[in-house]
């Protein structure tokens, strides 16, 4: 399985475990992607991308990533909110019964969910200049990006694309107990002082 990595507002990426492919991403229908929830996991009818050719002994890829929504203001505190996103359109897959498979595709969208609340614990409440806010915010986003593309990596790489059972379970386990971890950073909305 491979997992493709979308990051919004500020990088595309799309990640094939050996290829990277980077360009800016201008638009995109939001009836295409479903925002991380708890209460929602992915479905096998999520997945719903034209399977291309070509694409040998690989079963499914899915496609998630961060985006942050538009700013808003309340005097001097910049007000957004921070998504993790699955792409059902650039999702696809071959199965639709497999249930260990589909955990590990759930376990990317979790891992961009974990990262989401990793930027926004570093957002939140910072106090920047006027000035830098735009290229702070800019360069935390990027940053954060690039870390969860090499986690993602890493659990591809340890799960051997979730063709190995033991070390799947193990990471179903941690992935879980980082987002309880981190379960005071689940609300989407950041707040950023500016002076």
């Amino acid at each position: 399985m491979k997992v493709r990595i979308i990051l919004r507002n500020s990088l595309y990426l799309l990640l094939i475990l050996k290829n990277i492919y980077v360009s800016t991403i201008y638009s995109q229908s939001d009836t295409s992607m479903i925002f991380w929830r708890e209460d929602r996991p992915i479905t096998w009818e999520d997945f719903r991308g034209n399977i291309p050719y070509n694409k040998g002994k690989i079963a499914a890829e899915i496609a998630v990533g961060l985006t942050y929504g538009s700013n808003r203001y309340k005097g001097y505190t910049v007000i957004f909110d921070i998504y993790a996103f699955m792409d059902r359109q650039e999702s696809w897959t071959k199965l639709k019964k497999d249930s260990f498979a589909l955990k590990h595709e759930q376990v990317h969208f979790d891992i961009a969910e974990l990262y989401a609340r990793k930027l926004r614990k570093k957002l939140n409440g910072k106090k920047i200049r006027f000035s830098r806010y735009v290229k702070y915010e800019s360069s935390m986003f990027k940053k954060y990006q690039k870390k969860m593309v090499k986690y993602q990596l890493l659990y591809d790489k340890k799960t051997e694309r979730g063709c190995n059972p033991t070390e799947q379970i193990k990471w179903n386990e941690r992935i879980a107990k980082e987002l309880k971890l981190s379960e005071k950073y689940k609300n989407p909305e950041v707040r950023v002082i500016v002076k």
